[in-house]
């Protein structure tokens, strides 16, 4: 079950990282909305995650 937990953590790490480099990278919204969507995602996700999984 440790594993699964994990690999979502590594998930939603990734899908932040991505959110994160688009705005850094692209024109598609400004670095500060990156930061708030990467740090969102994170967090929110992360949380998630620990309650879905929980035992």
């Amino acid at each position: 079950m440790e594993l699964n937990k994990r690999a979502a953590g590594g998930l939603i790490f990734a899908l932040g990282l991505v959110a994160g480099l688009v705005g850094f990278m692209t024109d598609a919204y400004t670095p500060t909305v990156a930061v708030v969507l990467m740090l969102g995602i994170w967090f929110i996700g992360g949380a998630a995650v620990a309650f879905i999984k929980s035992d």
